[in-house]
């Protein structure tokens, strides 16, 4: 009786060790790129070239080239910045539109609105600015989790921009923060 209770046992024991074996953290959603130490993960399109950069601190996917004479490639960034302080989004919005005015030559903030990613409210810009002589179009996205700020950055020339527009807000609509 006693072997009997023994086998029952390690039985029982094999198929909650097996059913556990989905638990914890879960799968991971391929074609999705995790920074589980930053908090966060997000959808870059398929396709993009992903680079670690500023010591794992931004993530980056650059487009496929269009053509021989496309000269950028459009970006799609991520960039955490650990807060000392609890800031609100909207005072983290304003300091970011700050530095860019004051740091991006011919800064203009064409939109500002309040959207929701995931369960996370955030700020939504589209802005313009030149570099090197040609205008660059963007469209941002701040947001604020505790005491972790994301930054997302998505970056066209002015002629492709209509071009990207919807990878880029498809990227940064699958944006989560853990």
């Amino acid at each position: 009786m006693t072997r009997n209770i023994c086998c029952v046992l390690v039985v029982i024991l094999a198929v909650v060790i097996l059913s556990m074996g989905g638990c914890g953290g879960g799968s991971k959603e391929p074609g999705r790129y995790y920074a589980d130490e930053l908090d966060f993960s997000i959808k870059f399109p398929e396709g993009w070239e992903i680079q670690v950069e500023n010591y794992g601190y931004t993530v980056s996917a650059y487009s496929p080239l269009d053509s021989d004479d496309d000269m950028l490639y459009e970006t799609i960034s991520v960039s955490v910045e650990n807060l000392m302080v609890s800031v609100d989004l909207d005072e983290y919005f304003d300091a970011v539109n700050r530095t860019s005015q004051s740091q991006l030559a011919y800064f203009e903030l064409e939109s500002a609105e309040t959207v929701t990613i995931g369960d996370i409210r955030a700020k939504r810009a589209v802005f313009s600015y030149v570099n090197q002589g040609e205008t660059v179009r963007s469209v941002g996205y701040c947001i604020v989790k505790g005491r972790r700020a994301y930054l997302i950055t998505c970056i066209s020339d002015d002629y492709s921009y209509d071009n990207y527009a919807q990878e880029f807000a498809s990227a940064a609509e699958s944006f989560r923060a853990m």
